[in-house]
């Protein structure tokens, strides 16, 4: 007996020091997040629980709660009367640009992409027009700028934008969401898991995990993207110092890839969800770079139709931090505005 407790609890104490190490891995934990994305409509017990209603209703386990359960139902329509004109089109983006297809843009005969938290790797084209867009949401472009130089090599390895860590800090916070995720995030587990967060939402009004509701209820949002504090906030303190370091790095990577052969190139910043959404107390940063004297490239500018927007709540689905069908098109629009220059 006494040699089978001396079993158990070496084989309990080297399973718990692998699971530790695979949780301090951000490769090991970004390598189970892809393969079960690529099979989250797989439902078995033993299947790492995956929401096919957003990327916050999955956080937060509110599967139950119809009013945040919306479907992405993205369309790519194509064009009518676009020209004959032919560009190659880069897209250094994120998630938002990442599932559009080339056939709905104007005089777009090639497009490449790539994860704009990896190494550029784009070359331009003989005999087309090169365009360079590098798309990114709101709560990334602080810390995407101040860790990356040119987007030539990746941000390092410990930046929360490298992995999209969405603002958590300290390694005992990265641990536990990863030891969460690694141990309790199976399917056999989900009607504990939405039980205790349906509770939480109609007794206590608050979201789980990262997540928190909008003040009218309506929307969940990512914490970081509210927070008082972070450059991930909509909300915390910009210093008119740190807009003109924004603005001076932009132009710097504008002028790299310009010296590149790139015939033209864009930013463009997806405001988050709060910022339209819930703009009291926005501390303005997407406005305050675009209207900076000094900025010389080029925007899309999807802040000023949106937050001009007489009907924003169509903007954004409500339990995903992404936009909508309808705000999609939105910027696909305002790319072809000026891909038909071309």
């Amino acid at each position: 007996m006494r040699k089978f407790k001396t079993i158990f609890a070496y084989t309990v104490l080297v399973v718990g020091l692998l699971v530790m190490v695979a949780a301090s891995s951000k490769s090991f934990v970004f390598a189970v997040w892809d393969w079960h994305n690529k099979h989250g409509g797989d439902n078995k017990w033993y299947m790492i629980y995956h929401s096919p209603w957003g990327d916050l209703v999955s956080q937060a386990n509110l599967d139950n709660e119809k009013k945040y359960l919306e479907r992405k139902n993205y369309t790519y329509d194509r064009p009518a009367d676009c020209g004959k004109g032919n560009v190659a089109l880069y897209i250094l983006g994120d998630s938002y640009t990442r599932d559009i297809p080339d056939s709905v843009f104007c005089n777009v005969t090639s497009l490449e992409k790539s994860r704009v938290t990896q190494a550029c790797t784009f070359r331009p084209k003989k005999g087309a027009k090169n365009v360079l867009i590098i798309e990114m949401t709101e709560r990334y472009i602080r810390e995407m700028l101040h860790v990356t130089k040119d987007f030539s090599i990746p941000p390092p390895a410990n930046s929360s934008a490298a992995g999209g860590a969405d603002g958590v800090k300290s390694y005992a916070a990265f641990m536990n969401r990863n030891l969460e995720y690694l141990l309790f995030h199976f399917n056999f587990v989900n009607p504990i898991r939405r039980a205790k967060a349906s509770l939480g939402l109609n007794y206590f009004g608050r979201g789980s995990g990262n997540t928190v509701l909008s003040k009218d209820g309506e929307y969940l949002f990512f914490r970081s993207t509210v927070a008082p504090n972070g450059r991930f906030s909509s909300y915390s303190y910009v210093s008119d110092s740190e807009v003109d370091f924004c603005v001076k790095k932009m132009n710097y990577i504008y002028d790299h890839f310009k010296a590149k052969g790139f015939d033209e190139m864009y930013f463009s910043v997806i405001p988050n969800p709060a910022t339209i959404l819930q703009p009291e107390g926005y501390n303005g940063l997407i406005p305050r770079i675009q209207k900076s004297a000094m900025l010389k490239v080029k925007v899309f500018d999807l802040f000023s139709v949106f937050s001009s927007s007489a009907n924003p709540d169509v903007l954004y689905r409500k339990g995903d931090t992404h936009w909508s069908d309808y705000g999609m098109h939105i910027w696909i629009d305002m790319v072809n505005s000026e891909m038909v220059k071309y």
